[in-house]
């Protein structure tokens, strides 16, 4: 936005009538340092001060505009020269020039002789010109003072100076970013602008009326202020991790023609001599063809030195290339990924024109089959491409199993059709064997349209070794990791609880672990070659021929059971079987057995304290109910008597209350006791809660048997407890008893 403001405004300036007035543009040339003041708030303390410089500058250059074009109306004379505008305009070069160095300075990560002595050929070179038609006509106008001289001279002087650090700053290092380009583009416009004003005060003065200069002035302003503007400004003063001094094609042509000024310069000035003699005429001749040889030899050179620098870039990028394939195979984790990398490194290497095959030996064929596992850019139809080694002429055989490459002309190899390698006749085909652990494993073939260079080559035969090296070390890996797995397969296995068993599919074992001797009692030995179903209990061996089978029970499921150890007991056990018998590793189902003995224990424990009272231990109120229902039940279908009576004991919480309440439970068990003593097997007694019990009689025939069994109870707890509250106390206690009655043939 700042750029299309400003550049309105000049437009404004230079085209309509009227409008060209020393306020616009001195409006225009401030607003420069002004937003470069307003940018300086987003910038570190520590990067503020080359903005600082380069604004202070700017501000002087407004000031001599004002000076100079308004000297008669502030001091009531015509403007001399030298005057004090003339000393604002060469202010100016000092604070730009020492704001540029610092930014050459914190963006340089050290000493850049390369990047000085560049910038030096470009200030000698401008200078030739600055001094033959800018210069030298001021050292030879005898009317000027020295004054004068020294200040006329000072203008160019300052301008070279500018464009010399310019162009150190244009060739250091550090990011190039559009405020980098803009910069440079303000400095550019600047020196290029007092050159011409310049020339043109020699040759006759410059009309200020035209404001064509003016226009190159603005942009100065304005390129400068859009500079600072920009967000990428802050990365001007980042340093550089690497120096910028690389020596490109560019670069070598700039400084080329840059050093030809000179001679040029001079040739012009030869043929601008006037001589009227034949001797003159001869010795202007001369000196332009020691010129011109000078001129052409130095062409050839840098000729020369442009071969050198090709070479030495693609030396760098087969370098570069190698160097990223070496990294990129030492991280890869798997095969793919260092095809990849050779692919990837070789494309680099051979040039995005180039065909690239990745062929190995094909591990599930006996003969000497290569299969393409890689191909340049992931070409899918070159993938999985089969050919035998011995399509080969027999010398090319001999070279590869010999460790060696060779290198023959495309119409020459017979690799060419059936990889899909480059046609072009003037192309070569390159093919290099690739060993691990000393044995041919495969190749890499690289065909190019072109001739391939010798150097190409060498660093492709490099690639392959890194390559094989990288395989090896992947095979080798492979390997150790395979080892140390089942090693520690094998450890846990041993070292487990669980007995892993391996079945084939008529359950005969096949492997036992070591874990069964401490099991089961069986050592693997003894049970290897018999049947899993044989150690299995009776009653659930139907359950686990299912369990066994696939079209029952998937792969990976549990089941428990009992199994029979070496002393004839059974134990609870838990299995979970897998199905692998198409692995070819396994080839069979894998069991894997727990002993669950204590857990089924503990479960048997917990269902005993559910449905029992944990005093008297018989039934509680749960299972008591559940009992009722279930004879009722059975009396609804096989008509057969049911009863059951209700026991509340006697003042039983007196005892509790004079005895204690330890007391009252040794009571309560042996009256419990007692209970159970004196009923039948299939008869259940129950405690309901404190002093209430309950007794269920199955089976009973009549209601005399009933009051008969009822009378029994009440006989045995009229018996004195003995030794309840101590060994000599005694306790007796009575009860009272309720009966009620399911007759047989009674449905309500």
């Amino acid at each position: 936005m700042y750029l299309v403001l400003g550049s309105a405004a000049t437009a404004v300036f230079l085209f309509v009538p009227g409008a060209r007035s020393g306020a616009l543009f001195n409006a225009i040339g401030l607003s420069s340092p002004i937003v470069i003041a307003l940018s300086l708030r987003r910038r570190e303390p520590g990067n503020r001060l080359p903005w600082i410089l380069i604004a202070a500058g700017q501000t002087l250059f407004v000031l001599g505009d004002v000076i100079t074009y308004n000297y008669d109306r502030f001091f009531g004379t015509e403007l001399p020269y030298p005057s004090i505008g003339d000393l604002f305009y060469l202010s100016v070069y000092p604070c730009l020039i020492a704001g540029i160095l610092l930014l050459v300075r914190r963006r340089s990560p050290g000493r850049d002789r390369e990047g000085m002595i560049d910038s030096l050929i470009v200030a000698i070179g401008v200078g030739v010109l600055s001094w033959v038609f800018l210069i030298a006509p001021y050292t030879r106008d005898s009317s000027l003072t020295l004054l004068q001289k020294l200040v006329a001279i000072g203008y160019p002087v300052m301008d070279l100076m500018l464009i010399t650090v310019a162009v150190r700053l244009a060739v250091g290092a550090g990011k190039r970013t559009p405020a980098f380009y803009l910069l440079l583009g303000g400095l550019v416009a600047l020196f290029v602008t007092d050159s011409l004003y310049g020339w043109m005060v020699l040759h006759g003065g410059y009309d200020n009326t035209t404001g064509y200069l003016e226009a190159g002035w603005a942009a100065f302003y304005l390129l400068l202020g859009a500079s600072a503007l920009h967000s990428s400004a802050r990365t001007l003063t980042e340093r550089s991790a690497e120096p910028g001094s690389r020596l490109t094609k560019g670069r070598l042509a700039v400084l080329a023609t840059v050093s030809l000024i000179a001679p040029v310069t001079d040739a012009i000035l030869t043929m601008q001599l006037a001589s009227d003699t034949p001797e003159g005429a001869a010795a202007r001749a001369d000196d332009l063809v020691v010129l011109g040889s000078s001129i052409l030899l130095f062409l050839l050179v840098i000729a020369r030195m442009a071969g050198l620098i090709r070479k030495n870039e693609q030396a760098a990028t087969r370098e570069r290339a190698l160097r990223e394939a070496g990294a990129a195979l030492v991280t890869a984790t798997n095969v793919e990924e260092i095809h990849t990398a050779a692919i990837t490194a070789a494309v680099a290497l051979a040039g995005p024109d180039s065909g690239v095959r990745l062929c190995e030996l094909d591990p599930s064929n006996a003969d000497e089959d290569l299969i393409v596992v890689a191909s340049e850019g992931g070409r899918h139809e070159a993938h999985g491409l089969r050919f035998s080694l011995s399509i080969l002429q027999g010398w090319k055989r001999a070279r590869l199993l010999d460790h060696g490459g060779y290198q023959v002309k495309t119409y020459e190899s017979v690799l060419r059709d059936p990889l899909g390698l480059p046609r072009e006749e003037e192309g070569s085909v390159l093919v290099t064997p690739m060993f691990v652990r000393d044995e041919f494993r495969g190749m890499l073939v690289v065909g190019t349209p072109e001739e391939m260079p010798l150097t190409v080559a060498d660093s492709l035969q490099a690639l392959a070794s890194q390559v094989a090296l990288a395989l090896e070390s992947a095979a080798l890996t492979e390997d150790l990791l395979r080892r140390k797995s089942e090693a520690r397969f094998a450890s846990l296995v041993q070292n487990s609880s669980d007995v892993v068993t391996v079945i084939d599919a008529d359950a005969t074992i096949r492997y036992a672990s070591p874990s069964s001797a401490g099991v089961l009692g069986f050592p693997p030995e003894e049970l290897e070659g018999t049947r899993f179903t044989e150690l299995v209990h009776p009653e659930d061996r139907t359950r686990i021929l299912a369990f066994l089978t696939h079209a029952v029970e998937p792969s990976g499921v549990t089941m428990a059971f009992q199994i029979r150890t070496r002393e004839g007991h059974y134990r609870h056990v838990e299995t979970l079987r897998t199905d692998l018998l198409h692995d070819p590793n396994v080839k069979g189902i894998v069991l894997n057995t727990r002993d669950i003995s204590e857990r089924k224990a503990f479960e048997e424990q917990l269902a005993h304290q559910a449905f029992h009272d944990p005093v008297t231990g018989l039934a509680n109120r749960a299972l008591f109910r559940d009992r009722v229902m279930h004879a009722l039940e059975r009396r609804s279908r096989d008509d057969n008597p049911v009863s059951v009576l209700f026991m509340d004991l006697d003042d039983f919480k007196t005892i509790n209350d004079s005895l204690g309440h330890a007391a009252g439970d040794q009571l309560l068990r042996e009256l419990g006791e007692r209970l159970v003593g004196n009923l039948r097997t299939a008869d259940t007694a129950a405690r309901l809660g404190g002093d209430e019990f309950a007794v269920l009689l199955e089976d009973a025939a009549d209601a005399a048997r009933t009051q008969a069994a009822a009378d029994r109870l009440l006989a045995a707890l009229s018996e004195p407890f003995d030794g309840i509250g101590g060994a000599d106390g005694q306790v007796r206690i009575g009860a009272s008893v309720g009966i009620a009655m399911g007759a047989a043939g009674q449905h309500d």
